[in-house]
């Protein structure tokens, strides 16, 4: 199963891979100048830098934990 992104304004990022096992899409960033996903970073603390799949699947997992939580 798949996480895929989806850009600031909601268009599909450069990277995207249409795949039929992709469940859900989360936001992310399509190149270094667009908003990014503020994460934290070892051993820096916070990061502007963390885009793309890498930072969709994360958020994705996030949001599922707290749903699966509250149930």
């Amino acid at each position: 199963l798949s996480i895929s992104s989806a850009t600031f304004d909601n268009r599909r990022p450069w990277y995207l891979e249409e795949c039929p096992s992709t469940i859900a899409t989360t936001y992310s960033s399509a190149n270094m100048n667009q908003p990014a996903i503020v994460t934290v970073d070892v051993p820096n603390g916070c990061t502007r830098s963390h885009t793309g799949t890498s930072a969709s699947a994360p958020l994705a997992a996030g949001i599922i934990a707290l749903a699966l939580e509250a149930k």
